[in-house]
């Protein structure tokens, strides 16, 4: 009877084993290894008995906790131990915040002291270099089984040359390994190196110009990458609109400086990398006045210097603007006269309540392309009212599409088109409605008001037998 028993309960202890056994993680037939393990552990490594006990938290992402996972270290001058153990009933993805630790250490060593990583429950793991900012700033992802522990420790290392290259080749494998699957590299020495030179030395062009040179020479050209593909993957960078735009300058003025002569060095064809992606893709502004040809107001004077602007941060702008039969001086064929040298190129022609054919004038200022449409019946002089409400519809109208029309003939795609005040207001009205198909539906298109008082506002009153000028469209 008693043999009964003792067979009964060693069949449940094996079912008991065999339903949360090894195939869910656990394996009761090792638990007293496992202890034993823990306990030589806690012998071995004394910061676990007396090392300062410091909080830590786990984090699924940068604004969420997994406070189910119970997260510390224990913090001594040369050793370190981080701890982590899922008290969930399901597996978890987290890394752990060092932050708290960086007072601690930012005290008693430099940032850019060398340590070791050590995974203390993987015996054939290999220790991993890291420079302490780049341990303390890092978000290693980690997965955790129900009720799996994580424990490691952080050496403090002594200043050799082959720690030193033993990191650098370390950091620069992990790098790699998250260029390729997407993930951020913002914790990772090589972005670190950057980054720290725009957050504390934005106006060291040179050490800047040195660091970037030697990423891209001695590491990005052996992967088949650019400077872009670096600073694509730093989060930390592209969120920041401050050291965004303090790359951006740099990298200007670097290709600046080294003009075209020189594009092929690695510090110069790193910078080009950053300023052809910052390029929007081409901007047109439309525009009834322009600079010294037709200025009226205000309004010719911003958009001259706004184009003008955007062209020396290197991107691609157009001005469009009427050629009118006489300038508000007076003059005829004052862009003949110009020394710019705007020439006529050729004609397009568009359909309203008739077919007008328009002559085109291009030249290029201060690297901002400029076009001159040319009617003499339509375009007489800036904001001509001769003729009343339907003169001037028929003038916006015919502007608006010339506009448009220019820009298909010449395969210019916008990315952006400015308007400007009432007498363009029609270029995004005929893009949108679908008077050039689907050619303009990727363009982004800004309208400016430049003044909203009454007699500037562009009131038309049509004659009561006009209706609303329709008849023109």
């Amino acid at each position: 009877m008693e043999q009964s028993k003792g067979s009964d309960l060693r069949l449940k202890e094996d079912k008991f084993k065999a339903d949360i056994g090894p195939s869910q993680g656990y394996d009761l037939s090792k638990i007293s290894t496992h202890y034993e393990h823990r306990r030589r552990l806690r012998r071995e490594k004394m910061v676990l008995c007396y090392g300062e006990y410091i909080p830590l938290v786990a984090r699924i992402d940068q604004y969420k906790l997994d406070e189910r996972v119970f997260t510390y270290a224990r913090y001594s001058l040369q050793e370190t131990a981080i701890i982590a153990t899922n008290l969930n009933d399901s597996e978890t993805q987290i890394y752990i915040d060092m932050t708290p630790l960086k007072k601690l250490y930012q005290t008693n060593y430099d940032l850019n002291t060398i340590v070791m990583v050590t995974d203390w429950l993987k015996s054939d793991s290999t220790p991993q270099y890291y420079f302490l900012k780049e341990l303390i700033s890092m978000k290693e992802f980690i997965r955790l089984r129900p009720f799996q522990s994580a424990a490691s420790g952080i050496s403090i290392c002594s200043n050799d040359p082959f720690v030193l290259k033993k990191t650098l080749t370390q950091s620069i494998e992990r790098t790699k390994v998250k260029l390729t699957s997407g993930q951020s590299i913002e914790s990772e020495q090589i972005s670190l190196l950057f980054t720290e030179i725009l957050e504390k030395s934005p106006f060291d062009i040179v050490k800047f110009a040195n660091v970037v040179g030697s990423l891209q020479e001695n590491f990005l050209e052996k992967l088949n990458l650019n400077f872009y593909d670096l600073i694509s993957h730093n989060h930390k960078l592209k969120s920041d609109a401050t050291l965004t735009s303090r790359l951006q300058a740099l990298c200007q003025r670097i290709v600046e400086i080294a003009g075209d002569e020189v594009m092929e060095i690695a510090p110069v064809k790193a910078a080009k990398s950053i300023v052809l992606t910052n390029k929007l893709g081409p901007i047109v502004f439309c525009a009834p006045e322009l600079g010294r040809w037709s200025t009226v107001g205000g309004l010719g004077v911003m958009v001259d210097e706004l184009a003008y602007g955007l062209s020396l941060l290197g991107q691609d702008v157009y001005v469009i603007s009427p050629y009118y039969e006489r300038n508000r001086k007076g003059e005829t064929g004052y862009l003949a006269k110009d020394p710019a040298g705007i020439n006529y190129t050729k004609n397009i022609s568009i359909q309203l309540d008739q077919n007008y054919i328009l002559g085109v004038h291009e030249g290029e200022v201060h690297g901002v392309k400029v076009i001159f449409l040319h009617h003499s019946d339509i375009f007489p002089s800036p904001y001509s009212d001769a003729g009343g409400c339907r003169s001037m519809v028929r003038q916006m109208a015919v502007f608006a599409k010339a506009c448009l029309e220019f820009c298909c003939v010449n395969k210019i795609l916008p990315s952006l088109c400015i308007t400007n005040d009432w007498f363009t207001s029609m270029v995004p009205a005929y893009a949108k409605i679908g008077s050039f198909g689907e050619v303009f539906k990727g363009s982004t298109f800004l309208h400016i008001c430049h003044n909203l008082e009454q007699t500037y506002e562009g009131r038309l009153f049509p004659n009561p037998g006009d209706g609303a000028c329709e008849f023109i469209h």
